[in-house]
């Protein structure tokens, strides 16, 4: 809905998404609260050690690179082809906007949202109804020492991702047995296997559980790490059987990001060497995961085409992410059923998937009714709102938020960034 400037607009999470949302509201001169939990871009500096797939130019904005270069007259951009690591982008990129004029003073580091809602109202009060619109939104949110307090807010973002709800390795996607009990020895996501981590997979036994692409590059430095620490063994299960695929990794036709192509062609490469280091399970399933035992070593049981149980000293479970809903459980919101996301946007990725909108024009439009749901001034940016599905790119975000502004500035041809485009 339209919402006229002054205003104040809640973003939750400081990834890169809720930064560069953030940024484009400040410009537009609404007061803005950012509100992490943890520190500023928190989840890319878990993953410093892995490349980006898609180059400099198609990670950044033109009002990000403008406002840097604004601040730092020293500042300077990577090339436009360079393909930074997730660390060398937070540092070079993420951070310093964070810091920079505009954003300074709304960051809210180690502040959590805890809670949402309207002020006087509940979840079933005015259902689909625009009097909603009038009454203000309720924060609870929680500092790092415990103290609590509510902010206010017109409109509300939720940008907090999915780095903190990573699925269950079980078979049909429920816990294994034993799992929850040893969670916090599973590496869920791709761990530094060949810098900080690697003394915990040499010559180990490691079991990887996935078909996207964290797995396939868990198999692909574990096999590197196999040429200097020999007695280095993978285990690659995967749920679904490859008949139709040709390997673990889905290849995409014409790929625009060579490098996820080289990574799952490098990845399928190695699952289908025989007699190489990994051993590959397609169609197999986790029935059970025992981590109690005096070797310190993890029992597994497995179902399906290799049925057994086995030993490993490590497992890596890259089994993707799912959002957290609790954020809108007061909010009128519908959900996609198959991936846990906003309903608007998931059918919106799915008609463009199968019959992708040629007209530039047309898809802004037709994300922004996307980004709207039941609750009004609410909504979901980022890889939240792509639920369960891993295809999700910077790339997309930025769209979303030219795209959601248009609605909220009330004007269908605002778009901040090809105003600030180099020319």
């Amino acid at each position: 809905m339209a919402v006229d400037t002054p205003a104040k607009i809640a973003v939750v999470g400081a990834g890169p998404t809720g930064l560069e949302a953030a940024l484009y509201a400040r410009y537009l001169g609404y007061e803005v609260e950012l509100f992490e939990r943890g520190e500023v871009a928190a989840a890319f500096r878990q993953s410093a050690h892995l490349r980006m797939f898609a180059p400099w130019r198609e990670c950044v904005t033109p009002l990000g690179i403008a406002s840097l270069a604004n601040q730092d007259a020293s500042w300077r951009p990577a090339a436009d082809g360079d393909y930074l690591t997730y660390g060398e982008f937070s540092e070079r990129y993420l951070l310093p906007l964070a810091r920079c004029d505009l954003l300074t003073d709304c960051v809210r580091e180690r502040t959590e949202v805890v809670g949402l809602g309207r002020e006087t109202l509940l979840k079933g009060d005015y259902l689909q109804d625009e009097r909603r619109i009038d009454v203000s939104f309720r924060l609870l949110v929680r500092e790092a020492d415990g103290g609590e307090r509510i902010e206010p807010a017109d409109v509300v973002l939720d940008c907090s991702g999915v780095g903190r709800s990573p699925n269950w390795l079980g078979n049909g996607g429920v816990p294994a047995i034993g799992e929850q009990a040893t969670r916090d020895r599973i590496d869920y996501g791709v761990p530094d296997i060949l810098g900080a981590g690697r003394e915990k997979f040499a010559d180990k036994q490691t079991l990887v559980v996935g078909s996207g692409y964290g797995a396939a590059a868990a198999v692909t430095q574990l096999a590197k790490l196999a040429a200097s620490a020999p007695n280095t063994r993978i285990t690659w299960a995967v749920r679904r059987g490859d008949e139709s695929a040709g390997g673990p990794i889905v290849e995409i036709a014409d790929d625009p990001l060579p490098a996820r192509a080289a990574l799952a062609r490098a990845a399928n490469e190695l699952a289908r060497q025989p007699g190489g280091v990994v051993d590959y399970y397609p169609a197999t399933k986790i029935e059970a995961v025992d981590g109690t035992g005096l070797s310190g070593r993890f029992a597994v049981e497995f179902s399906g085409r290799h049925p057994g149980h086995a030993e490993f000293d490590r497992i890596v479970a890259c089994v993707g992410r799912r959002p957290d809903r609790v954020l809108w459980s007061e909010m009128q919101l519908l959900e996609c059923p198959a991936t846990g996301a906003p309903l608007p946007m998931a059918e919106l990725l799915r008609r463009e998937q199968a019959t992708p909108t040629l007209e530039t024009a047309t898809f802004r439009r037709n994300l922004a009714q996307a980004l709207l749901n039941p609750e009004p001034d609410f909504y979901v940016l980022g890889a939240k709102s792509y639920g369960r599905r891993g295809d999700y790119l910077l790339g997309h975000g930025q769209d979303q938020i030219r795209s959601l502004f248009t609605i909220i500035g009330d004007r269908e041809n605002l778009d901040l960034y090809a105003m600030h485009k180099p020319h």
